[in-house]
Formats: structure tokens, C-alpha cells, sequence
């Protein structure tokens, strides 16, 4: 919105120990699960709102304290 961008979309991953990471489907059904694997889920986040360039210094480097952006991303 008013020149931000897009967020990160959801990751959904089934994590067995010896074999490789398998990444699930957002509607999936019939995943077997079994004793000690992992389901690794990462949210989605949201989208930015305006141009990250007209923030200032202060209001990145609060940012990045809360931890609401990368290094990365308060560097851009």
C-alpha cells in the first residue's frame, strides 16, 4: 500500500530425521507424521505500508530492535 511491498508468503515443512526436508502443500491432507519429526511452520508476514526510504533513522533503527525487520531489510 502507498508504495510498500509485498509480505512473505506462508512455508509449511515436514522435518524426519535421514531424510530431506519435504515442504507441504497449504492444504495437504494425509501427511504422516511420525514419532520425533517436525512440523517447521512459518507465518506469513505482512505487507509494508508506504516507501521504506522516507522513514527516518529513528523509527528503522526501532524497527530492528523489535525485530520487525532484517538487517538486510533497514539497510535498504
Amino acid at each position: 500500500m502507498l508504495g510498500g511491498e509485498d509480505g512473505r508468503p506462508h512455508d509449511y515443512r515436514l522435518l524426519s530425521k535421514g531424510k530431506p526436508e519435504r515442504v507441504l502443500k497449504t492444504k495437504e491432507v494425509g501427511i504422516v507424521i511420525s514419532p520425533g519429526d517436525v512440523l517447521q511452520v512459518r507465518s506469513g508476514g505482512g505487507g509494508g505500508y508506504g516507501d521504506q526510504r522516507k522513514r527516518s533513522a529513528e523509527a528503522t533503527r526501532r524497527d530492528l530492535e523489535q525485530g520487525l525487520v532484517s538487517e538486510a531489510g533497514g539497510a535498504r
